[in-house]
């Protein structure tokens, strides 16, 4: 049992590394492989998480249906470990990223089989900067040792927003007091997603929603995720507060991706036209 956890572990991180590369065919076997090892050996919360890095690259991969199928059976898996050992570690550690699977299960559902509109407005709350507070003001709080170019890396994620739309120019300022948006690096951060994007807003008569500030925190994060993260949290800053269904855009929940997709930049759109 010993050497079909070890190897099974093993094949389990090779396919993970396979779908972070794009080889998704690859990952897809190895992931079957590992399954194969830990469903005999291993309790139900790291089954739950394998259940859960398969659908990723099944959807990323083109094959929603799929995706949607093990998403299902993560989310069947811990409500039986939930209703069976309700004291069980696994039951609270996971809890946040069920509630992910719920909500991307939940998109998915909506789509499946309809007609790509060209945007994902439905699924989102649409904010709005006010004209009069561009360029936005970007404050960059995210000194690494390790990562020297990690400030520009995040100032880059808003210009390639712009780059794309052409819509929301942005500039750095020195200082928290004068930023519309603030970034900074906690290491403290925890939950399934590396960053997080809250905001100061307003309604107003009309029903649309004024952003006034916006703050992103980033976790401690490889590397060769933070360009991605960078992006992506990005476009939730300049007023797209929700994800897309689909996995072939920037906010898609787990997107890899390092610019905004046509759907992105389509969705940006509508909300400022």
């Amino acid at each position: 049992m010993t050497n079909d956890f070890d190897k099974g572990c093993s094949i389990y991180q090779s396919a993970s590394a396979a779908r972070d590369r794009g080889l998704f065919a690859e990952a897809m076997k190895l992931y079957d492989d590992a399954l194969a090892l830990l469903k005999p050996v291993v309790e139900a919360p790291l089954i739950i998480c394998l259940y859960f890095d398969r659908a990723l690259a099944q959807d990323l991969g083109g094959d929603s249906k799929l995706a949607l199928r093990d998403f299902h059976r993560a989310l069947s898996l811990y409500r039986e470990l939930k209703y069976s050992h309700p004291g069980h570690d696994g039951v609270e550690n996971l809890f946040p990223l069920i509630c992910q699977i719920e909500e991307q299960i939940e998109r998915m559902e909506k789509v499946l089989g309809q007609p790509d509109k060209g945007d994902y407005l439905d699924f989102i709350r649409p904010r709005r900067w006010p004209a009069d507070r561009l360029p936005l003001t970007i404050y960059i709080d995210a000194e690494d040792e390790d990562f020297p170019e990690l400030s520009s890396v995040l100032f880059n994620g808003f210009n390639i927003w712009n780059e794309r739309t052409g819509i929301l120019p942005c500039r750095l300022v020195e200082s928290a007091e004068e930023a519309s948006i603030l970034v900074v690096k906690d290491p403290l951060f925890l939950g399934p997603a590396g960053g997080q994007t809250t905001y100061e807003s307003f309604i107003d008569d009309d029903g649309v929603e004024w952003l006034l500030r916006a703050y992103i925190a980033i976790a401690s994060v490889d590397g060769s995720k933070v360009e991605s993260l960078a992006a992506h949290e990005a476009g939730h800053a300049l007023g797209l507060d929700g994800h897309s269904p689909r996995a072939l855009d920037l906010l898609y929940f787990k997107s890899p991706l390092k610019e905004p997709s046509s759907r992105d930049v389509m969705t940006l759109k509508a909300i400022y036209s």
